[in-house]
């Protein structure tokens, strides 16, 4: 399962902001933090009510062992 999986984040989910920043600003995007161990904040919009998830960034296995 994904981080945002294990944090609640549903398919069908919006993400509106992260930590605190909207998803959209202009041309540019929000992005998660990649530092491991890094805790974000997401407002997610599921079935018109707002929810609010934290989960935190773990590195896959996979990525740790690319050069």
């Amino acid at each position: 399962a994904t981080d945002a999986f294990k944090a609640g984040l549903r398919p069908g989910d919006v993400i509106e902001s992260i930590d605190g920043q909207p998803i959209y600003s202009g041309a540019t995007m929000a992005k998660l933090p990649k530092t491991p161990g890094a805790r974000s904040t997401c407002i997610v919009v599921r079935n018109k009510e707002r929810i609010t998830l934290t989960f935190e960034y773990s590195p896959d296995e996979d990525e740790s062992e690319k050069p």
